[in-house]
């Protein structure tokens, strides 16, 4: 293994954690620079929008604005000590948001295509607590976007992802990033080559990925249906059972999303866009998912929750009557989530993202890049209150993560300018 490899620290809280699943289908947030800025390097689809669903939900929004005041406060996050991008890295690690790679520019190529990418190979941590930021260390690792990044435990472990030249591996497949001595240890290679995109969870004990482009001269990507899992501690792989044959690898452009549940990692996007599977790490095994009722978009965001699996938006008959579905694990049907109040347009790119109470939905980059409203669902209710405006919103391809106390956005593109700041949104304190 050699000997810079280090023994975590902690390991972390995932494992003992039971949590829920949230898919919500529509175009990924990488798709949305080909809307709206250009072209992206992630897979791009059809949209899905038309006049009649966007007067439903334009009707849905304006009451729901009327009806109450923006919930919880922003405030500003100052420049980072490196520049603007999109799509970087980025996780919490308990007292930082740590940022790395993503693109310098939105124009990008497709998955296999042959043009350089403007990828970008430094990063900057933020500390919310005083404001402040500080540089990276520099990486061991080439620049890069896309790439499986997640807080294990102690470090941050950064694999795969698209180079300069998307048709190529990585030199260095990945890295493992120690904030406390400011400093990269590089991975032992991985049993499998390197990809863009996958689905990567943190289960407490292991780094799991699945899925994601594969690297290809020339012709249509590959998108790879099998995984692997990291040992942090000792720094050894092994290979994750094969899945179900009757579940395959999503159709070309569409991409699979997944989350760590507490007890599995759940993949959504398989054989038609609507096929999920769950993956058991202790035992290595997998099992299929229920079929739910149609989905009219075959894309999916997949977020951690309660013990619950949340899948939508929904298009049905091209008429959206709810948000999503909720899967209670062991279930043999689904519930629904009652319709968002985002605009349709909004679909086209978002971050989605549990916060402890409920899951909070925020639009990138609207169509005239103006800055628009988010909003949280109450799983307890079924019900949505609306977010105050980030500046961050008027964005393509910016971070967002939650630190267990308010919603850290940081970075993306508008129509003219990479960005280097953020904003951040925190709930109001609960009465005892």
């Amino acid at each position: 293994m050699g000997e810079d490899w280090e023994q975590a620290e902690q390991p972390g809280g995932g494992a003992g954690r039971r949590t829920a699943v949230i898919v919500a289908a529509g175009v990924a947030i990488a798709a949305l620079l080909g809307l709206a800025l250009g072209r992206s390097i992630a897979p791009s689809g059809p949209s899905i929008p038309t006049p009649g669903i966007q007067v439903e939900a334009e009707e849905v929004g304006a009451s729901l604005r009327n009806a109450a005041p923006p919930l919880g406060s922003t405030r500003p996050i100052p420049p980072a000590p490196i520049t603007g991008r999109l799509r970087p890295a980025s996780v919490w690690t308990g007292t930082e948001l740590l940022v790395w790679g993503g693109l310098s520019s939105p124009a990008a190529e497709g998955p296999g295509g042959g043009e350089p990418l403007p990828v970008l190979a430094d990063g900057a941590a933020y500390d919310p607590v005083d404001g402040s930021w500080r540089p990276l260390a520099p990486a061991p690792l080439d620049g890069r976007v896309d790439a499986a990044a997640v807080w294990a435990g102690d470090r941050l472990i950064v694999w795969g992802g698209a180079t300069a030249s998307p048709s190529a591996e990585p030199a260095v497949a990945g890295a493992a990033y120690f904030p406390g001595g400011d400093r990269w240890v590089a991975l032992p290679p991985a049993p499998v080559p390197a990809r863009s995109s996958p689905v990567t969870a943190w289960t407490g004990a292991e780094v799991l990925i699945f899925g994601g482009w594969e690297p290809r001269p020339a012709g249509e990507p590959r998108y790879a249906w099998d995984g692997v899992a990291l040992d942090p501690a000792t720094g050894r792989w092994r290979r994750l059972a094969v899945p179900p044959d009757d579940v395959g690898p999503p159709a070309y452009p569409n991409v699979a999303r997944g989350d760590w549940t507490g007890a599995e990692l759940v993949i959504w996007g398989g054989t038609g866009g609507t096929s999920g599977l769950a993956y058991d790490p202790v035992r290595d095994t997998w099992r299929r998912l229920p079929q739910p009722p149609e989905l009219g978009s075959p894309r999916g965001d997949v977020v951690s929750g309660n013990e619950t699996v949340f899948i939508g938006p929904l298009y049905p008959r091209l008429r959206p009557t709810g948000y999503g579905l909720v899967y209670e694990p062991g279930a043999r049907d689904f519930g629904s989530i009652s319709l968002g109040p985002l605009p349709i347009d909004s679909f086209r790119g978002r971050s989605s993202v549990w916060v402890g109470t409920g899951l909070v939905v925020l639009p990138h980059a609207t169509p005239e890049g103006a800055a628009a409203a988010g909003a949280i669902w109450d799983p307890g209710d079924d019900g949505w209150r609306r977010l105050p405006v980030l500046a961050t919103t008027s964005r393509a391809g910016y971070a967002a993560v939650w630190t267990g106390e308010e919603l850290l956005t940081w970075g993306g593109a508008d129509l003219s300018t990479m960005h280097n700041d953020g904003a951040s949104w925190r709930p109001p304190e609960r009465r005892a």
